[in-house]
């Protein structure tokens, strides 16, 4: 049983080490802070990848056929549901997205009494 451990954390060693996750035998130079937490963002977005990779990989493989009925009006459903995420969000980020953009409110306030 411990043959079979040791080869699956070699392989998992030579895989990780392939997409740039971990090297056993890799010098480190002396790097600045910001590039070191550049580099741990990296390794951890590409880990997050490779785990998301491996996921959806093995969900098509283990496919099963599904026998259900789908109303028609399910897709319309969806479409209303991801519509009001997004009308939300923009709403919500509004300011921000003027500011990125560059757009400024116009300087009329009609809140004032003259």
């Amino acid at each position: 049983m411990s043959q079979i451990g040791e080869f699956i954390s070699d392989v998992g060693t030579k895989l990780l080490g392939t997409i740039g996750v971990y090297s056993e035998n890799q010098r480190r130079k002396p790097v600045s802070y910001k590039h070191q937490k550049e580099s741990v963002m990296r390794r951890k977005l590409t880990y997050y990848a490779a785990t998301a990779a491996l996921f959806l990989s093995l969900g098509i493989l283990f496919e099963r056929p599904a026998y259900a009925y789908v109303d028609p009006g399910s897709s319309l459903l969806v479409y209303q549901s991801a519509s009001a995420v997004i009308t939300g969000a923009l709403f919500y980020f509004r300011r921000r997205i003027k500011a990125l953009l560059g757009i400024s409110s116009s300087g009329t306030d009609n809140t004032s009494v003259k």
